[in-house]
């Protein structure tokens, strides 16, 4: 089963986008959404900038999501 939206989304998050692959996905299927895509891994960032740089409504974040300012390990 394939998930759908009711309207296009404007602005979709990727938090722990890994290697970037939903986030082209995402890409592909919402051409007009910036996809900001987090992962604060420094190998898996440079494989997700690598891997979306032909996509310009990716962008890469090296950062981690978390419930307080704070920097996590």
């Amino acid at each position: 089963m394939q998930a759908s939206v009711s309207t296009e989304p404007d602005v979709i998050v990727d938090a722990g986008a890994n290697i970037g692959l939903a986030s082209i996905c995402f890409a592909n299927k919402y051409a007009n959404a910036t996809i900001i895509a987090v992962e604060p891994e420094q190998s898996n960032f440079e494989l997700l900038e690598e891997n979306v740089a032909p996509y310009p409504n990716i962008v890469p974040v090296q950062a981690a999501l978390w419930y307080e300012d704070s920097e996590v390990r």
